[in-house]
């Protein structure tokens, strides 16, 4: 898990939890590396493997591409 501020939200970045369901967990069984990020309990993106996924939440808080 990893906080920190980008100015005026706090971001949080959990690594995904391979036991649930998501395809995301799909690619954490496959050992790829994946963390989910959040701010104010909503999901904003999704980084796996380098690649970063921005949820309609990124750009509602006018976060940066």
């Amino acid at each position: 898990m990893v906080l920190f501020d980008y100015a005026p939200y706090r971001i949080d970045g959990i690594d995904q939890n391979p036991e649930t369901g998501s395809r995301w967990a799909l690619l954490a069984c496959e050992g790829k590396r994946v963390m989910q990020f959040s701010s104010g309990r909503r999901n904003i993106g999704n980084v796996s493997e380098g690649e970063l996924v921005r949820y309609p939440a990124w750009h509602s808080l006018g976060l940066p591409e």
